[in-house]
């Protein structure tokens, strides 16, 4: 009995250990069609900066160019390096970051500042900015973004601001990434020695509709992600990202007519037969009946003669 207490709890604690790893979005969005999408307007025409490109902030190398995707509301695509952010909640898989300053640019709605080891964000330019200044762009702390590394993606807030630069009037450096995000996308989440040098692509939505509230709920993110998403590749020419099963429409129903009912029909009473009559035989008409005469007797000589004698003796 006492084995099997044991093997339950550490199923569980295998349980809890997986859910506490950030979720990477669904697996059917094709990454690959994301980027051939995106990737033909990544060219000189669509870019907000063509001849200030800003540095790339894990080797300082200025060749970062920011397209405006032409969709409305607009979206904002760059590729760049991952660097870690630590900055805000400390925690032990997060405590190692050499340049942590214990607070996030945005706070989650207790007043806390953000906590990068269970949230996926990204990092943006402080605000003004000469290349690339967030607050003009129609973007705002909690904009919901899209990170994409090796065919992988990862929904996610913009959480933090890179700072100012030294002798500068504001970063021009981008391309950052929270512990949590870098742990979604197999990005070595190191914040001393982690990272990766490039092919990292950012899609920044933005709008107030694509704004996450609140900052620290992910999963907002991944549905207002989403549905961001979808919008841009529809109108770029791409069917939807996560298509939606087609559903067999149900035929219609022809209504069946109400049928009056059938009124009750008194039962005929039950009639007689009519006796069979015999038929009147047939009577032989009565032959005609001829009357006999009787002839009158021819008198005789005797009979004349008293006749005759009886004439002569009238009373006188």
């Amino acid at each position: 009995m006492n084995r099997q207490i044991v093997r339950n709890i550490t199923c569980l604690l295998m349980i809890v250990t997986i859910l506490s790893v950030p979720m990477t979005a669904s697996a059917a969005t094709d990454t690959a069609q994301i980027m051939n999408t995106v990737s033909k307007y990544m060219t000189p025409q669509y870019a907000i900066n063509p001849t200030k490109p800003m540095l790339n902030e894990q080797t300082n190398t200025a060749n970062i160019y920011i397209y405006k995707l032409p969709t409305n509301p607009v979206a904002y695509v760059f590729t760049s390096s991952a660097a870690i952010d630590c900055d805000g909640q400390a925690s032990s898989l997060c405590n190692n970051d050499p340049t942590n300053l214990g607070q996030t640019s945005f706070t989650q709605t207790n007043g806390k500042p953000l906590a990068p080891a269970t949230l996926p964000w990204y990092i943006l330019p402080e605000t003004p900015n000469p290349i690339f200044d967030y607050a003009k762009l129609g973007i705002q702390g909690g904009q919901t973004g899209l990170v994409l590394y090796n065919n992988k993606m990862e929904y996610g807030v913009f959480g933090d601001e890179r700072g100012r630069d030294v002798g500068n009037s504001a970063g021009t450096a981008i391309g950052e990434v929270s512990y949590a995000m870098a742990v979604s996308l197999g990005i070595p989440p190191n914040p001393d020695t982690g990272g990766v040098d490039n092919g990292v692509t950012y899609i920044v939505f933005t709008s107030k509709a694509n704004v996450v509230s609140p900052i620290e709920s992910h999963e907002a993110a991944d549905t207002i992600g989403t549905s961001a998403l979808n919008t841009i590749m529809s109108q770029l020419g791409t069917p939807v990202v996560t298509p939606t099963p087609t559903v067999t429409p149900t035929p219609t129903v022809t209504p069946t007519p109400t049928v009056k009912p059938t009124p009750t029909v008194k039962p005929t009473p039950t009639v007689k037969p009519t006796p069979t009559v015999k038929p009147t035989p047939t009577v032989a008409p009565t032959p005609t009946v001829t009357p006999t005469v009787t002839p009158t007797p021819i008198p005789t000589d005797h009979t004349r003669g008293n006749l005759k004698h009886g004439v002569n003796h009238r009373h006188r």
